[in-house]
C-alpha cells in the first residue's frame, strides 16, 4: 500500500501535481473541502477570502445584455457599463458551447439585478467583476459548475475554490470537458488572431507591523562567593525552514492532500514539500503553446529515477491525452487512480520519446 502509495504521489507530483497547492494561510477557506451542491454555497465573503484580494468597488445594476457567456452589459444609475467575469473564460463565438454558455447567463441574470464586486480591470479596460444574482449565486461558479467556462489558470491560478468547482466538470466529464476535442478559447484567439486579455489582481496592503518593546533585563546579582546570576535567553524559536512533519504544510499544522487522493495514501508522504521542492508547471514554446508538464530536481522525486525520467523533461501526454493545462490536468487523476499501466510521451532535448510504467 505504502509503495503504491508513493508511486501514486511521484507520478501526480511530477505528471499532475500542478493540481494541488498548498493553503496559503490557516484563515483561507479549505480548498480541499469537498464541493457543494450548490455554488451558491460559495459566498461573496467566502470567495473574496480565498482571493485575498481588493475589491475596488461594490454596487448593484440591472444587466441589460449577456454578450456572451463571460461578458454582461449592466445600468447602474442611468450609465451602461460592460464587466468581464472574473476567474472563467467561455468559449468564443463559433465555438461549440458558446451559445449554451450565453444561455445559462441568461437565464440567470438577464433583466435581473447583481450585486458587483469590481476586482480589476483587464488589458482590454473592461472592469473584471463577481458578479452575483438574487439568490448569492456567484455567476463565475455558475458556468464553470456547469462545464461551459474554462477556469482561467492564466490569470485566476490561486483561485484554489474556482480550480476545485471546474475540477468537477472536468472529472465528471459536463459540457465542454465531455468534448476531448474541445479548444481552450484562449487558443481559439490565438489561432484566429483576435484580441486576448490579460489580469492580475491587487493584494492588499500589509498591516503595519507592530514592534515589541525590548524586554526589560533583570539585573545581575554578585554573591559574596562570587558567583553569578543572570536572565538566561529564552530558547529561540524553531526556524521558519524547519523540516515539516510528513503529511503536513512546511509552516506546519494544515494538513495538504492531493484532489482524487485518499488521505490515507499520502499520510506517509510530504506532499506539501514534495510540490514545493519540484514546483510543477505547464511548459510553454516561445509563440506561447503549451508543450507539457516539468519540474524541477527530477531526480529526488520518488521513484521518477526509477522510472527513467531525467532533469528538464517534459511529459506531453499521458495515456494519449495531451497535457496543455492545470485546469485539465485536474480531471486527470481520479482517472488514473486505478491505472496500472502509463504510456508517458517525453519531450528531452527536442525529441519524443515514450515510456511505458507499470505500477506494481
Amino acid at each position: 500500500m505504502i509503495y503504491r502509495a508513493s508511486l501514486t504521489v511521484a507520478l501526480v507530483a511530477y505528471l499532475v501535481a500542478g493540481t494541488s497547492i498548498a493553503q496559503e494561510n490557516s484563515t483561507a477557506p479549505n480548498p480541499d473541502a469537498p464541493i457543494p451542491e450548490s455554488p451558491a454555497a460559495y459566498t461573496a465573503e467566502t470567495i473574496l477570502e480565498g482571493l485575498n484580494t481588493v475589491v475596488r468597488e461594490t454596487f448593484t445594476g440591472v444587466v441589460t445584455a449577456v454578450d456572451a457567456g463571460d461578458l454582461l452589459s449592466l445600468k447602474r444609475n442611468g450609465t451602461s457599463v460592460q464587466v468581464r467575469l472574473y476567474g472563467v473564460d467561455c468559449p468564443e463565438a463559433g465555438q461549440n458551447y458558446a451559445e449554451e454558455a450565453r444561455a445559462v447567463a441568461v437565464k440567470a441574470v438577464l433583466d435581473t439585478t447583481v450585486s458587483v464586486q469590481i476586482l480589476t480591470e483587464d488589458s482590454q479596460g473592461l472592469p473584471v467583476a463577481l458578479v452575483f444574482d438574487g439568490t448569492g449565486n456567484c455567476l463565475s461558479h455558475v458556468l464553470a459548475a456547469e462545464g461551459l467556462a474554462w477556469w482561467d489558470d492564466r490569470n485566476a491560478q490561486k483561485d484554489s475554490l474556482l480550480r476545485k468547482v471546474s475540477a468537477k466538470a472536468v472529472s465528471t466529464p459536463k459540457g465542454i470537458f465531455a468534448d476531448t476535442a474541445a479548444l481552450a478559447p484562449w487558443d481559439y484567439r490565438k489561432s484566429n488572431e483576435l484580441p486576448d486579455f490579460e489580469y492580475t489582481l491587487e493584494a492588499p496592503k500589509p498591516e503595519p507591523k507592530l514592534v515589541a518593546a525590548p524586554a526589560v533585563e533583570e539585573p545581575r546579582s554578585i554573591s559574596a562567593k562570587g558567583t553569578m546570576t543572570e536572565n538566561r535567553p529564552r530558547p529561540a524559536a524553531a526556524p521558519a525552514d524547519a523540516p515539516a512533519s510528513p503529511g503536513t504544510s512546511p509552516a506546519g499544522g494544515t494538513p495538504l492532500s492531493i484532489p482524487g487522493i485518499p488521505a490515507d495514501m499520502v499520510k506517509d508522504v510530504n506532499v506539501g514539500d514534495l510540490l514545493m521542492r519540484h514546483q510543477p508547471r505547464i511548459a510553454m514554446d516561445p509563440s506561447g503553446r503549451p508543450l507539457g508538464l516539468t519540474a524541477n530536481n527530477v531526480s529526488s522525486i520518488p521513484h521518477a529515477s526509477e522510472y527513467g525520467f531525467e532533469e528538464g523533461d517534459i511529459v506531453s501526454r499521458v495515456n494519449g491525452i495531451p497535457i496543455e493545462s492545470e485546469a485539465q490536468i485536474m480531471g486527470l487523476i481520479p482517472q488514473f487512480m486505478n491505472v496500472k499501466t502509463f504510456q508517458v510521451d517525453v519531450l528531452r532535448n527536442g525529441k519524443t520519446i515514450t515510456k511505458t510504467i507499470n505500477v506494481k
